[in-house]
């Protein structure tokens, strides 16, 4: 079961509740992935989740949520390897997969987003994946927005891309999943 580091601070966002969600938001979970996939370019290149995942993540403690009250606002889940067997980015790419995390299924509502949600998921997901000896970030994104965004974050942390935390660049989000 994962769980939440004990200071919460460094990723408090006003009016809003960083919490690990339960079975209970289940519901609101799957109702926001429906609504971002609605409001996507083109979601052909997206795989949404499917309802046993959902209470997987639930079940092993993997996600995690901002609520405004009783509402959530987005949600992402990080999956330990060991957890997701086949599945696990690692393995789909053939590189090690000792202390290796997926980061996945980020959902915003786009009432919530321009507010550090996703930001904050991701410095909150580097940090839990740093304390369990996690070694290696999959991302898309190098020479723009995501590596800038992530050289960032890791700075902000006291850490260095490529010497603290090895990322590993792929083109394109299918080649992680393809």
């Amino acid at each position: 079961m994962m769980t939440l580091p004990a200071q919460l601070d460094a990723y408090h966002i006003r009016g809003l509740a960083l919490c690990q969600l339960t079975p209970a938001h289940k519901g609101q979970m799957v109702a926001l992935q429906e609504q971002v996939m609605a409001l996507l370019p083109d979601p052909a290149w997206y795989f949404p989740s499917e309802d046993w995942e959902f209470d997987q993540w639930l079940q092993n403690g993997e996600a995690i949520g901002y609520l405004d009250g009783d509402t959530l606002c987005g949600y992402a889940v990080m999956t330990p390897q060991s957890v997701r067997g086949d599945h696990s980015y690692a393995r789909v790419l053939g590189e090690a997969e000792e202390n290796t995390f997926d980061f996945h299924d980020v959902m915003v509502s786009p009432d919530y987003r321009r507010r550090g949600l996703h930001a904050n998921f991701l410095k909150l997901f580097t940090e839990m994946a740093r304390a369990m000896g996690g070694k290696a970030i999959y991302a898309t994104g190098k020479g723009a927005t995501p590596e800038y965004a992530l050289t960032y974050l890791l700075a902000q942390n006291g850490l260095e891309l490529g010497r603290d935390v090895n990322v590993e660049w792929k083109s394109e989000p299918t080649e992680i999943v393809a």
